[in-house]
């Protein structure tokens, strides 16, 4: 929320357990722009704002993205619109 964003957008996702957890953003090439979290994270509910930035702290394009959420055998993606 919100999507399409432009300056920020918050994901809310919960952890039924202590898992090791990777959130990252892809390109619609399917190239990884950056790497929201990783690292292990305990049971509970979470939120993350993410502000549209690259790994080297860049601004991204205007353009469609995906965020994708790992942890062990899960997965699950969600389609970001950053408008500028």
């Amino acid at each position: 929320y919100p999507n399409p964003f432009n300056q920020s957008t918050t994901f809310h996702y919960s952890v039924p357990e202590r898992h090791d957890i990777t959130i990252s953003v892809y390109s619609v090439l399917g190239q990884q722009v950056a790497v929201l979290f990783q690292g292990e994270q305990d049971a509970g509910r979470y939120k993350l704002i993410y502000a549209g930035f690259d790994g080297f702290n860049r601004p991204l394009p205007s353009g469609l993205y995906f965020c994708r959420m790992t942890a062990e055998s899960f997965q699950a993606s969600r389609i970001l619109t950053l408008m500028k």
